[in-house]
């Protein structure tokens, strides 16, 4: 089923972006892998779309982690993630509690070749200037528990691009659809935690900052935050 429903949903983003973009820009896809392995693959957060546009890019059904609370529904939330998680075998993820179910489900997952997705800040970056956030230990967790490669990826562009409100506005004031919004997905290499040499902290925050190394390469510098004076 998920390779059916982000196949066809990607399909049909795809007809969107057209509309609603001026220009998708992909760089590095040489980097992602063709083999058979799983692999975890994380990036930056900024818009709902994210992961379509993910789907899309990459040609890979990626499942993807997602919070109970997706959407602030009330009791349509609760089938909002059940059709989500039918549909596109997303994994959900508890808030502000320790929840070890999503490891335990994308660990197979990952054995038998499937891609998880996890974006490390948890949450959608609103700030105006969207610098990289520090993240939560789960993408470093899992990628070390089922000794699978990191695939990094940086967005930039998709915000606003899920808002209905937002697309109504760009529908009606088409004397500005020449000033549409190029998307960028910068996809980086993929790398093993045993890569990691930060030395500032220890254990999984330590390796979760590198995760989000990772990712700040692939950023402008001005969107890299406080990983910008990181070495390795």
């Amino acid at each position: 089923m998920p390779q059916i429903a982000t196949g066809f949903v990607s399909w049909l983003a795809s007809f969107y972006f057209k509309l609603r973009v001026k220009e998708i820009k992909i760089v590095g896809r040489e980097n992602l892998p063709t083999d058979d392995k799983g692999y975890v693959l994380v990036s930056n957060h900024r818009s709902y779309i994210d992961p379509i546009l993910i789907w899309l890019v990459t040609k890979k059904a990626v499942q993807f982690w997602m919070k109970t609370d997706i959407m602030p529904l009330g009791p349509l939330n609760i089938i909002l993630v059940w059709v989500v998680r039918v549909l596109f075998g997303t994994i959900t993820v508890a808030r502000n509690k320790v929840d070890l179910s999503p490891i335990r489900k994308s660990k197979p997952a990952l054995q038998k070749g499937d891609w998880i997705g996890i974006f490390p800040e948890g949450t959608r970056n609103k700030k105006q200037v969207p610098v990289l956030q520090d993240g939560h230990i789960g993408a470093a967790f899992l990628a070390a528990k089922a000794d699978a490669k990191i695939i990094p990826i940086a967005i930039q562009g998709t915000r606003g691009l899920f808002n209905p409100f937002e697309f109504i506005l760009f529908t009606l004031k088409f004397w500005e659809w020449r000033r549409r919004p190029i998307i960028t997905v910068n996809i980086g290499a993929p790398f093993s935690l045993l890569e990691n040499s930060l030395q500032k902290r220890e254990g999984w925050a330590s390796h979760t900052r590198f995760i989000l190394y990772n990712i700040a390469l692939l950023l402008p510098g001005e969107l890299q935050g406080s990983f910008a004076t990181e070495s390795i």
